[in-house]
């Protein structure tokens, strides 16, 4: 998982009427916001707390298109990988009922385990240093538990346990696994007898709240409407075990709440379990800032603050759950539409929240464009001769030459001081070489001006064939240099 911290200002105590005043107007703020982002093409639900009390919970655009279901707070929709922090909190709930122990190996659990997995511990597994790759299989292909064991052993892993992060699914199901093994339990029965019930959670899981159809969103890609994820296959019991345990968990934003609010107190973890579930135990990459407890990614930020964090997707649906913890806000986001992404929202509502400027979104237009052809340096790719455009321009040139140097220069000279200090200039050069790789060879289809200092780029890789994707954010202030670049693969 990958998160943009955010710097905030110095918050000075003030009386508690002022404190009122202040939190309704960031309430009015923050509906403003969601205001323009439902116009701009955002869909899902929103939740913002702050100093324990919830700013605003609201939904925008429609669960169900054709059926003209509007999304609200109470629409369920999917967490993705923020599933992964239910798997975590379960293995350290039968440690504190003294059935496991978070260095167990996994010989302990499992039969017959190949030799190159036999020094694999539940710790490599919760904190992706197991060496699994990250999946073996599809999510909606109904795989039993037994079948995906099997698999899994015979699967090489990519590096030696216990050395480098690796993000894997496979871990996260083999640890779902562990949970029923040893709670003789299905694992969605024991998450909702020992996390989701003593948390309030009534609209939490895969199939044992016994959903109401007309609360599930939809999920949409374009003008493609996907269903729900009960309309894809499953096994009786819920997902097959490529998606069980790491992803599709069902929920809603006043759940997700709930579920902030329990981990406050001690009665679904204790205070020695807590520390396991948010320890820093491994960077998320070699020269990540960024580190990985069991469930969550971590993050210290400029204020010398925690950020406690996880998102999560598929193609069609997306989840942000933010957690800034030492000053107590909260941000949640889910949405079912890939052309305006879950994280899009939380980093913004995150500025409007820590009093940084931003910018109000507006419905994405096409850029005028002269030529879709270019690659050179000093060639415009035909965009227009303003901000944005010279900025997509120079991203599209360093991309397209497919020369580390020069992508050294770009990262260096056109991203924002904050950004760069989010990663080091090496991660930042490792992941903007993953896209050159990835893209390769390419032909610039089509620019939209998603805002003032927002664009979206669509690229169609020569090689493959794929359609990317890239969003750019910018500065709204001179120099105008990039605060974001997100990339999204399209069929």
């Amino acid at each position: 998982m990958k998160s943009k911290i955010w710097l905030s200002i110095i918050f000075i105590l003030c009386l508690s009427a002022l404190s009122c005043a202040q939190g309704s107007n960031l309430t009015a703020k923050l509906e403003e916001y969601m205001l323009y982002a439902e116009k701009a093409g955002f869909s899902g639900s929103v939740l913002v707390a702050k100093d324990s009390e919830i700013l605003m919970a609201q939904g925008y655009g429609w669960a169900d298109k054709e059926n003209k279901i509007p999304f609200t707070a109470s629409t369920v929709s999917s967490i993705g990988s923020v599933t992964k922090q239910f798997t975590g909190a379960g293995i350290l709930k039968l440690q504190m009922m003294g059935k496991i122990r978070h260095q167990d190996p996994i010989t302990k659990y499992f039969k017959d385990v190949p030799e190159d997995k036999k020094d694999i511990t539940l710790h490599h597994l919760l904190t992706h240093t197991a060496g699994f790759p990250g999946a073996i299989g599809p999510d909606f292909d109904p795989v039993s538990r037994d079948e995906f064991i099997e698999m899994a052993m015979q699967t090489d892993l990519k590096r030696k346990p216990g050395t480098l992060y690796e993000y894997s699914n496979v871990g996260y199901s083999l640890l779902g696994i562990i949970i029923e093994l040893v709670s003789g339990k299905p694992y969605e029965q024991f998450l909702f007898e020992h996390l989701f019930f003593p948390a309030g959670m009534t609209q939490t899981g895969y199939l044992i709240p016994d959903w109401d159809k007309n609360k599930l969103a939809h999920g949409y890609r374009g003008d493609r409407d996907w269903g729900t994820l009960l309309d894809h296959p499953w096994l009786d019991s819920g997902p097959g075990w490529h998606l069980r345990a790491n992803g599709g968990i069902l929920s809603t934003v006043q759940d997700m709440y709930k579920w902030h609010k329990a981990l406050e107190g001690t009665e679904v973890l204790g205070e020695k379990e807590k520390h396991l579930f948010y320890h820093p135990h491994v960077r998320e990459g070699e020269d990540a800032d960024s580190f990985y407890g069991y469930g969550w990614a971590l993050f210290t930020t400029p204020r010398d603050t925690k950020l406690i964090a996880h998102n999560g997707g598929n193609p069609y649906f997306s989840a942000d759950f933010l957690r800034y913890v030492d000053e107590d806000v909260v941000i949640l986001v889910l949405a079912n539409t890939n052309s305006y992404r879950a994280w899009k929202v939380s980093e913004a509502l995150a500025r409007v929240v820590f009093g940084y400027d931003y910018t109000l979104p507006e419905k994405p237009k096409p850029m005028d464009m002269e030529s879709k052809t270019g690659g050179t340096s000093n060639e415009s790719w035909g965009l227009p001769d303003s901000i944005t455009g010279r900025r997509s321009a120079a991203f599209l040139s360093a991309i397209h030459s497919q020369d580390p140097e020069k992508a050294r220069r770009f990262i260096e000279q056109t991203l924002a001081p904050d950004f760069l200090e989010e990663f080091s200039l090496e991660e930042h050069l490792h992941q903007f070489q993953k896209m050159q790789e990835e893209i390769g060879e390419f032909e610039l289809m089509g620019a939209l001006k998603t805002g003032d200092y927002s664009v979206k780029l669509k690229l169609k890789s020569k090689t493959s064939g794929q359609i990317f994707e890239v969003s750019l954010d910018l500065e709204s202030a001179p120099p105008h240099k990039i605060i974001g670049i997100g990339i999204d693969i399209r069929d």
